[in-house]
């Protein structure tokens, strides 16, 4: 994997830590080295996820699917806003 490159795994860890919401990314067969999540803010949390995906995900992911995971395990319907999603993990 390039040195400026991460793994999907590091990709998910970066967005919980930061954004407070765990994602799983689905790669394609043999595919590597994704660009960092190099962002130092939390997103807003009135934004929905799906914007949320296209704005901040989508530029780095090179094609791979992800799903938002809810706290109870579910995935979070793209019209979801992040603040919902957030506040999933603590009820």
């Amino acid at each position: 994997m390039p040195q400026d490159t991460v793994s999907a795994v590091e990709i998910e860890r970066t967005v919980s830590d930061l954004e407070g919401i765990c994602i799983v990314i689905r790669a394609k067969r043999g595919q590597r080295g994704f660009q960092p999540y190099a962002y130092q803010r939390r997103s807003a949390g009135n934004i929905t996820v799906n914007e949320w995906i296209a704005l901040r995900l989508e530029p780095i992911l090179n094609g791979a699917e992800l799903e938002v995971i809810r706290g109870d395990g579910s995935i979070a319907p793209r019209q979801t806003t992040l603040d919902t999603v957030r506040k999933s993990y603590i009820q």
